[in-house]
């Protein structure tokens, strides 16, 4: 980064948490999406078909969605944490 980037990370950084919630909401907000699949999107149902085969060949690989959000949510204390 350059010095001008540090300087505003650093700025940004002394804001309050509600303050660095917004500006990181408006920055994300601000890329360009990753290559979504939408409803009009063939690939979407060719992608949940797929997904659907490989679960009913081998089910036992699935985990409750209560498991993995708490997965996520632990890693993401994991990751905040010095």
């Amino acid at each position: 980064m350059s010095t001008g980037h540090v300087d505003i990370l650093n700025a940004a950084l002394a804001l309050s948490e509600g303050e660095r919630a917004a500006i990181a909401f408006e920055l994300l907000h601000s890329l360009k999406p990753p290559m979504a699949l939408s409803e009009d999107d063939p690939a979407l149902f060719e992608e949940l078909d797929r997904r659907m085969d490989a679960y009913e060949r081998d089910s036992s690989t699935a985990q409750d969605w209560k498991d993995v959000s708490s997965g996520v949510k632990q890693m993401l204390r994991d990751r905040r944490s010095p």
